[in-house]
């Protein structure tokens, strides 16, 4: 997924958590509210945080293994 699909599905993510929260506690215009800081929130931490975490796998593991009898 690029960064463009990421941040876009997880501001519709956000936005629909807290649209429910807000509107099952205030009513329908706080929900919308609630979902658009939300939504934006989250994908604006979805843009910062892409890329990240994609070199995990290509980390060297140079240590020794340790072998611990039981």
């Amino acid at each position: 997924m690029d960064r463009t699909t990421n941040t876009v599905a997880n501001f519709a993510l956000n936005f629909l958590i807290g649209y429910a929260v807000g509107a099952l506690l205030r009513g329908r215009r706080a929900g919308v509210r609630a979902g658009l800081v939300a939504g934006v929130v989250g994908a604006v931490a979805s843009w910062v945080a892409y890329g990240r975490f994609e070199d995990v796998d290509e980390l060297e593991d140079d240590g020794e293994l340790v072998e611990i009898e039981v």
